[in-house]
């Protein structure tokens, strides 16, 4: 009977895993301009309290504040964070972005690890190497040394980085956001908080360039 019921699970969480497999594929296909240009917007009148955490990057002075809910394997988290580079070399220090980790694991096998050593390149402040370094190589991180990517992001003490990566705190970090992602009823990544506005999907970079402005 037990071994049914373990058979029966694996059924299930593979069923379920290849559901998210085909909706990633679908929307992958699907992301030229026309499907970009017509995000879903929802209003979020508590936003300023979801715009915490130490992984940040950009001018912390600026009169804007953007909350990005990403995975690191995730290719509309890359092309997003690539946009967001080519804004801040337009407008430079306009934008303060605020990152939350929401790493989709049953598709993306990385995404946590990276996730985790995001939080850890953060006390280091180190967040924003590491959050380039990692988007640059997702195509590649399976079997990835940890300590090794923390030298290439300039953090020197890899023993210190391999403990942070395995605390239970730093787990408890990455929960939080998932939390705060289900509070806000956010089921996939990219997500932008942006001026009490939730956009569910990664804004071109004209729609980027018009948020600013406003």
């Amino acid at each position: 009977m037990r071994s049914a019921i373990d058979t029966m699970t694996n059924v299930v969480l593979a069923g379920c895993a290849v559901v998210a497999i085909v909706i990633l594929l679908r929307r992958e296909a699907a992301s030229g301009p026309e499907f970009l240009g017509s995000l879903e917007v929802r209003e979020v009148k508590d936003w300023r309290s979801y715009a915490v955490g130490r992984m940040s990057f950009g001018a912390s002075t600026a009169a804007d504040t953007m909350v990005v809910f990403s995975d690191f394997e995730c290719p509309f988290c890359r092309r997003l964070a690539e946009r967001l580079d080519s804004l801040e070399i337009e407008r430079p220090g306009q934008l303060h972005v605020i990152f939350r980790n929401l790493p989709l694991s049953a598709i993306h096998a990385n995404a946590r690890a990276a996730g985790l050593g995001a939080a850890c390149a953060a006390k280091e402040n180190r967040f924003k190497a590491w959050h380039d370094l990692i988007f640059s190589q997702a195509d590649q991180l399976s079997g990835a040394g940890w300590g090794s990517l923390a030298l290439a992001a300039g953090i020197a003490d890899t023993v210190a980085f391999g403990k942070c990566m395995a605390a239970s705190q730093t787990a408890a970090a990455l929960r939080t956001d998932s939390l705060s992602a289900a509070a806000l009823q956010i089921a996939g990544t990219p997500a932008v908080i942006f001026k009490g506005k939730l956009f569910a999907g990664a804004p071109t970079l004209d729609q980027l360039r018009a948020l600013v402005t406003e």
